[in-house]
């Protein structure tokens, strides 16, 4: 549906870009499931899923005053990357440790900027937004 969505949107060049992405993304766990197991791929998988975020934490913080960056939405984020840890220690899974912790790091990170940027208005509500 999400990518239903991209291609309706972004016409014809979106196929091409959406087809690399799959396949690009979709291959990086391989050699690690051909030559580790299936546990290192899923660390990899892990680490792919914090890795995700990575984007919009770097266009949060490029940004003087980022603009369309809601709060609920990385709360909700926070929130279920924290389940994934919780439930990765209590069945001893490292993948999802992994992959939970690094998502809540990311969160964590846009929030705080989030948190920070509100704090500088307060203490200054005459600042310009950049």
């Amino acid at each position: 549906l999400i990518a239903g969505q991209f291609l309706a949107l972004s016409g014809s060049d979106a196929y091409r870009k959406l087809a690399l992405g799959a396949i690009g993304l979709g291959l990086v766990p391989l050699p690690f499931l051909l030559w580790s197991g299936w546990e290192r791929a899923g660390l990899v998988v892990g680490l792919c899923y914090a890795v995700q975020f990575g984007p919009a934490v770097l266009a949060a913080f490029d940004r003087g005053n980022p603009i369309g960056i809601s709060p609920t939405t990385w709360l909700m984020a926070l929130a279920e990357a924290l389940i994934w840890v919780v439930y990765g220690l209590a069945v001893g899974d490292q993948a999802l440790v992994v992959g939970g912790g690094g998502g809540s790091m990311m969160a964590m990170l846009i929030l705080g900027r989030l948190v920070h940027l509100r704090l500088s208005e307060v203490a200054n509500p005459f600042m310009q937004p950049a």
